[in-house]
């Protein structure tokens, strides 16, 4: 493991519990720009279309 991946899944999850805020607090950032831009992992979760998706069947 690289010490900026580290960096990379300490700023998730600290945004995932606490905002964005406090993960650049945390790594250091003087704002949030470049906390979200690079230290951020983008959330991936689909809306549940199970619902409408089902009518195809």
């Amino acid at each position: 493991m690289k010490p900026h991946s580290f960096r990379k899944t300490v700023g998730t999850m600290v945004e995932r519990e606490l905002g964005v805020g406090a993960a650049s607090i945390q790594l250091g950032h003087s704002g949030t720009a470049v906390t979200e831009r690079h230290y951020v992992e983008r959330a991936v979760d689909a809306p549940d279309t199970r619902h409408i998706l089902d009518r195809l069947a």
